[in-house]
């Protein structure tokens, strides 16, 4: 599930073919685009154009999701292709079946902002989920055991933890700062609340629009 607070509500959903050849829309000309053949087809939630989605689901089952992050740095150029940060959710939908096979390719590419600073959710049926996240110029992927709560607002995972770890035994905290929102979330996770009620919790009533 997921809640998305934004300025905006307007969007498109879009289908999106497995066979297609694509390349990366760069805004910088000195780099060189990621390009890929859709192996997945795909469903999106999309904000700026087909490619560009906001979320979505691969036939395989794999679902990745994005959110703002402040503290984001991408890499500087370096030998690699590079991909927009919206566009990379769509080539990993597109190219691949399970959170395992993002974590081993992820490398491969180094986003290049277009405008957003933000980090990634993702999980596939399997149950199995990471954060991927660009600090300090490097990919840092949380999965597994480290992947405590399948949570994730928008301060960085261990930040997040931290957080969730000094709130201890007391009560869930009630503001909407991410912190607190995260740790609430994560609670009502562990309690096996249901998922409306979860993000119920973290609605504001301002900004969340879908």
């Amino acid at each position: 599930g997921k809640s998305y607070d934004w300025d905006v509500e307007q969007g498109w959903v879009f289908a999106n073919p497995r066979g297609l050849a694509k390349t990366a829309f760069l805004l910088d000309p000195k780099d060189t685009p990621v390009r890929w053949t859709a192996e997945f087809a795909s469903v999106t939630f999309n904000q700026y154009g087909r490619d560009f989605p906001n979320g979505g689901i691969n036939e395989a089952g794999l679902v990745i999701e994005v959110m703002w992050l402040d503290e984001t740095t991408t890499p500087a150029p370096d030998k690699r292709p590079a991909i927009s940060e919206l566009q990379w959710i769509q080539w990993q939908l597109d190219t691949q079946r399970s959170v395992d096979g993002m974590i081993a390719t992820v490398e491969t590419a180094r986003v290049a902002k277009g405008y957003g600073k933000v980090h990634y959710l993702a999980c596939d049926p399997t149950g199995s989920c990471a954060a991927f996240e660009n600090l300090d110029g490097k990919w840092v992927v949380t999965s597994g055991p480290a992947l405590a709560t399948k949570t994730l607002t928008n301060d960085p995972y261990a930040t997040s933890m931290a957080a969730l770890a000094a709130t201890g035994k007391q009560a869930a905290p009630t503001g909407l700062a991410s912190l607190e929102r995260f740790v609430r979330a994560a609670m009502l996770v562990k309690s096996n609340k249901a998922p409306e009620a979860v993000l119920d919790s973290v609605r504001s009533p301002s900004l969340t629009q879908w």
